[in-house]
């Protein structure tokens, strides 16, 4: 036996001769013949799938024996399944790789077939490696959508339905093959029936993330005999994401001055702070703004039974949230037992009803804070501290939010002097404690309210009510002594210019403003 050095001898044809040597010495030749040397090489088919009509290329590289990729080698491909796909032999480039370009139309079936891969010798006509292997023949999908939701509501039911079609426009059946997703997040399956028909029926999560999303119909592929016969398909579109939202009224409705608690909430219960909602009969209505809890708390005044009391949220489309409203009905007094009695002792009792009624009258305006009449009295004479309309609602809004916090402060005794500026009023108080401080961007609000001509933002009224809040919760009456020495401390009168953080435009008569900015009624030239 003899051993080649691949070093010495290449690859290629060789002559060899056999020569006899006598043993005395006398060499003659005996026999001569030729062989061919040839290379150890492999052959590497990575991923050998195709799709009818849209990838019919199969990707063969030959490499030497130490590993390093090898060129111009010819490289021959049989198909024995279906014989008549037969490519012509391809020589390999630079870095090793052969390409075939199989023509495969909608005849050619689908599925696995053998491949026989052959890497021929110098010449052609000797087979120095082979490779035997298994080629995916697979058909591209497409989905046919007849139906999809583009606008969702929380908690509602939404169907995705259309056909599942092959490379031929032919129908593909199979059980659960269809998966729908809602961002990224799957909602169900669905089957697809004779002629590809999908029918997949969903509900919106509670919790899905509210806005804009997206949705997603994908197949994957079968998981029967013919999981290798098509290719993955999907479809995305954007859909818009909404909560509905809820009204609820909490507390005593029976007259004379029903008290209620407010609250709006979204599909999953959360409250909503800081929205509009209008609240009135007939044709009068106002708008408040939910607090921090998406709460209003309210008193309904100069109601009297059988009136319908309509709240409306028109929604928010900034935060995908739905228009919902509520009418609540003021009810009549209970009835009272004994109609006939009541006929005898109705004169009787209407004659006690006058001699006792002022006196009855008197005691219910010592109940400062549950008089009805005490309260107007308040409000006229916060109306008439600062006599003038607003612009449009928004800055009604914020002003009355204003004139409630003054309310509350007079009602312990804290009240502006006529001489003195709401800016003034405002520093003389702020020095003492946590709450009242709040009390100068409230002050800043209410200027801005009053003195500009354009709609504040919801946010700012939302803002108004906030502070608000934390006056009232800070300021204790065991706080009004000190701040009444505060505000008697504070000296009165306009030495100069007022300074303020805000820019105004005046729209009243120049007089009449200027002595509403100054809190003063006389001004001097």
């Amino acid at each position: 036996m003899v051993v080649l050095d691949p070093a010495l001898f290449p690859s290629g044809r060789y002559m060899v001769s056999v020569d006899y040597l006598s043993p005395e010495g006398v060499r003659a030749i005996n026999s001569s013949g030729s062989f061919t040397l040839l290379d150890r090489t492999f052959i590497r088919i990575p991923e050998p799938d195709v799709i009818r009509g849209e990838d019919p290329y199969v990707f063969v590289q030959l490499l030497s024996g130490n590993g390093h990729p090898y060129p111009g080698g010819l490289i021959d491909m049989e198909l024995p399944d279906i014989p008549w796909i037969s490519p012509d032999p391809v020589i390999t480039n630079t870095t090793g790789w052969a390409v075939f370009e199989l023509e495969l139309d909608t005849s050619v079936p689908l599925g696995t077939t053998r491949m026989e891969v052959s890497y021929l010798a110098k010449g052609g006509n000797t087979v120095s490696d082979s490779e035997s292997t298994f080629l995916s023949i697979k058909a591209p999908t497409t989905f046919q959508i007849t139906e999809k939701p583009e606008e969702l509501t929380l908690l509602d039911t939404v169907r995705v339905q259309g056909r599942l079609l092959d490379d031929k426009g032919s129908g593909i059946d199979g059980e659960g093959d269809v998966e729908l997703y809602l961002n990224s997040e799957l909602l169900g399956k669905g089957d697809t029936e004779e002629g590809g028909w999908f029918n997949i029926v969903v509900t919106v999560p509670r919790f899905a993330r509210l806005g804009e999303g997206s949705m997603l119909l994908e197949f994957q592929g079968l998981t029967d005999e013919r999981s290798e016969w098509y290719t993955d398909s999907q479809v995305i579109w954007v859909v818009d994401i909404s909560s509905r939202t809820r009204i609820e009224a909490e507390g005593d409705i029976s007259v004379p001055e029903p008290s209620l608690n407010i609250t709006l909430r979204d599909e999953g219960g959360d409250p909503i702070p800081y929205a509009p909602i209008r609240i009135g009969r007939d044709a009068e209505f106002n708008t408040y703004i939910t607090d921090e809890y998406g709460s209003i708390p309210l008193t309904l005044e100069d109601v009297s039974p059988g009136d319908r009391i309509r709240m409306d949220f028109a929604g928010d489309r900034g935060r995908s949230l739905l228009p919902s409203n509520l009418t609540i009905v003021i009810p009549s007094p209970p009835a009272k037992e004994g109609g006939s009695l009541l006929a005898l002792i109705a004169p009787i009792a209407l004659l006690a009803a006058l001699v006792i009624g002022s006196a009855a009258v008197i005691l219910r305006l010592r109940k400062a804070g549950r008089d009805v009449g005490v309260r107007k009295a308040h409000r006229k004479m916060e109306r008439e501290a600062y006599p003038f309309t607003p612009a449009n609602r928004s800055q009604k809004m914020i002003v009355d939010t204003y004139r409630e916090v003054m309310h509350h402060l007079g009602e312990m005794g804290v009240i502006k002097p006529r001489g003195m500026t709401p800016d003034e009023f405002s520093s003389a108080i702020a020095e003492n404690g946590e709450g009242v401080r709040d009390m100068e961007p409230l002050t800043r609000l209410f200027d801005e309210a009053r003195y500009s001509d354009h709609d504040l933002s919801s946010h700012l009224i939302g803002k108004a009510r906030e502070l608000k809040d934390s006056i009232e919760r800070h300021t204790k009456p065991e706080d009004a002594s000190l701040l009444r020495k505060k505000v008697e401390s504070k000296e009165t009168g306009v030495p100069g210019k007022v300074e303020r953080g805000i820019i105004w435009k005046m729209k009243m008569d120049h007089d009449q403003d200027l002595k509403e900015l100054l809190g003063s009624k006389e001004v001097d030239g």
